[in-house]
């Protein structure tokens, strides 16, 4: 039986699922009058990365500021229609600003297997796609056995070369 790991997310005309069998993840994709299926089995799974992302600081950004401006239009308008219009306009923005820092910072989920890379575009909040991982990697873990927690590993510089004998006796 599948369940819901992460519901649909609607990205304009696209609408994406993850479901968690007892064996494998499927990745539904819907767009306009397709659909795509796509399915990681635990055994497969290599990796699971969740790559922090700036995008929901710009929208922050981009949202106060059009929120900054639908006030200085109410506050230097006139006009009661165009105050209630830009007023309504400002106040939507608001919300959307303080729900968009509510949810967190955003990020991209990819899942390696041998033969693919994919994003999972489900998985675009850093605190939910934490707990999401988790949940795989403890089903993960019962597939494949203990994982071992890998971090990158810092670039060795090569030694410099020591001078030599003709160099040494120069200088």
């Amino acid at each position: 039986a599948l369940r819901v790991l992460m519901p649909g997310v609607s990205l304009m005309a696209n609408r994406t699922s993850i479901w968690k069998g007892p064996d494998h993840i499927l990745y539904v994709a819907k767009n306009y009058y397709t659909e795509e299926y796509r399915r990681f089995f635990y055994k497969d799974i290599r990796a699971l990365v969740l790559q922090r992302t700036k995008d929901g600081f710009y929208y922050t950004v981009v949202m106060f500021i059009l929120t900054l401006i639908s006030l200085t239009v109410v506050l230097a308008s006139d006009s009661v229609g165009i105050q209630i219009f830009v007023g309504i306009l400002g106040g939507v923005l608001l919300i959307a600003l303080v729900t968009n820092m509510i949810l967190g910072p955003t990020c991209r989920c990819f899942v390696q297997t041998p033969v693919q890379y994919e994003q999972l575009y489900g998985i675009n909040r850093w605190r939910s796609g934490h707990k999401k991982l988790e949940d795989l990697r403890t089903l993960i873990e019962q597939e494949q056995g203990p994982l071992e927690e890998q971090s990158p590993k810092p670039r060795e510089e090569p030694a410099p070369e020591p001078p030599s004998e003709a160099e040494a006796a120069s200088g």
